[in-house]
């Protein structure tokens, strides 16, 4: 039976909730014992708030025992006051305290590689010319010594 298939933009909460059904599956296929994925997924971000103006955040999605940061951002004009790091420690401290045992994250070469190493984030790949001519993106990992969450 031959089937036409029509490709459309979809918004990403759609993109999720398929997917999450979809990896359900395969994992209960694997496994022989359901996940869900949606249920074990959430979000988790902080700010550095100055005179009521935000000049830095934090964000990431934790999925079971990972969590992944996707924004680190601190204002030009407020860089070299820990801002970043504080931000990064009070991720981490929350985090430990749910029961992460794994941080990742990627930077670029004209960002924040040093300061991650200097975090005690290991790095574990880099990628030339990606995501662009000219641009290292560097993959880091941090082990986290707390309680498992299963």
């Amino acid at each position: 039976m031959e089937r036409t298939v029509n490709y459309r933009v979809s918004d990403v909460t759609e993109v999720e909730q398929v997917s999450a059904r979809i990896f359900d599956e395969q994992f209960e296929a694997v496994f022989n014992r359901a996940q869900n994925l949606a249920e074990n997924q959430s979000t988790i971000a902080f700010k550095a708030v100055v005179e009521d103006v935000v000049v830095g955040v934090i964000s990431g999605k934790i999925t079971f025992n990972h969590l992944h940061i996707s924004a680190l951002a601190v204002d030009a004009a407020f860089r070299g006051y820990d801002i970043g790091t504080q931000l990064l420690e009070r991720l981490e401290r929350t985090a430990t305290e749910q029961g992460i045992t794994t941080i990742t994250l990627s930077t670029k070469s004209f960002q924040a590689k040093d300061f991650y190493l200097k975090k005690g984030y290991e790095l574990m790949a880099e990628l030339e010319d990606v995501p662009f001519s000219g641009v290292t993106k560097h993959y880091f990992v941090k082990r986290l010594y707390g309680t498992i969450n299963r």
